[in-house]
């Protein structure tokens, strides 16, 4: 019980410490020529610069997240306007020749349709695709399996 006052005491010494420390501040007898304020922020410019970047990063609806945006995706559809071009050239260049050739043609026909003669049979082979291969090493090799040692615990 004695302790407890003890550090009771103590604990009002020091709260008594630190408020003797603390300068009260009054807000209401505040005025704004009290207050420091850099020589810049007064500046009209800077004011009316501040509020221009804000209103263009977060309010207007061109702002700077948008164009970045617009712009990645300018670039994403420029990419497929070349692909698509190359695609289109390749298939212009390939009707030029399927139309062009009568023998072609026909072969074109016979590889991707499947098309045939009224004599002819046609048969389609088809690849399965290979099994994946295991890795190498000599025990596999050689049809060798290794069991694990199992008498040392």
């Amino acid at each position: 019980m004695a302790e407890e006052q003890k550090n009771k005491k103590k604990a009002r010494f020091s709260w008594e410490k630190l408020q003797g420390q603390i300068k009260k501040i009054d807000l209401n007898n505040l005025s704004f020529d009290e207050i420091k304020v850099p020589s810049f922020f007064n500046n009209f410019y800077f004011i009316v610069t501040c509020i221009f970047l804000s209103w263009m990063f977060f309010f207007d609806s061109n702002d700077f997240i948008t164009q970045y945006q617009r712009s990645e995706r300018l670039e994403k559809l420029e990419k497929e306007k070349i692909f698509y071009k190359q695609g289109t050239k390749e298939i212009e260049e390939e009707f030029d020749k399927l139309s062009t050739s009568k023998t072609i043609l026909e072969k074109f026909a016979r590889e991707n349709h499947f098309l045939k003669k009224p004599q002819e049979d046609v048969y389609i082979i088809v690849k399965q695709p290979k099994k994946a291969q295991p890795q190498s090493n000599k025990a596999s090799e050689n049809n060798i399996v290794e069991l694990p040692d199992r008498r040392n615990p």
